[in-house]
């Protein structure tokens, strides 16, 4: 999705001024939502997704009663979301305007229209 030129103006600066400020949180990101060695393995053999730290505190979120350790792990996925959201804007885009990656969009199967009817 391409935003235009003109958005892309006003808001461009502000994404790169807030990407620029979440820079120093991206490493303790990355490591929160590394899959976990050993873990993650044995979680694949049982059809499941990757072990991270940050997923381990969010299933112990549950189970703490402190609501000061709750919140904590509260705000460290609102900021882990946000600054996914904001990675997935791009300021490269097509005629150097931004635009945001919403995933890829695949259509597999059988062509209804090769098939006799």
């Amino acid at each position: 999705m391409n935003v235009g030129t003109f958005i892309s103006s006003i808001i461009g600066p502000l994404v790169t001024d807030i990407k620029k400020d979440l820079e120093p949180v991206q490493p303790v990101l990355d490591f929160l939502n590394a899959p976990i060695p050993g873990l993650s393995d044995l979680s694949h053999a049982i059809g499941k997704g990757d072990v991270t730290l940050l997923g381990l505190a969010n299933a112990a979120s549950g189970v703490v009663s402190d609501p000061e350790i709750a919140a904590i792990i509260k705000a460290v996925n609102l900021v882990n979301d946000f600054t996914s959201l904001v990675n997935r804007i791009d300021l490269n885009g097509p005629d150097n305007t931004l635009s945001v990656k919403f995933g890829d969009f695949n259509v597999t199967g059988r062509d209804p229209a090769s098939s006799p009817g």
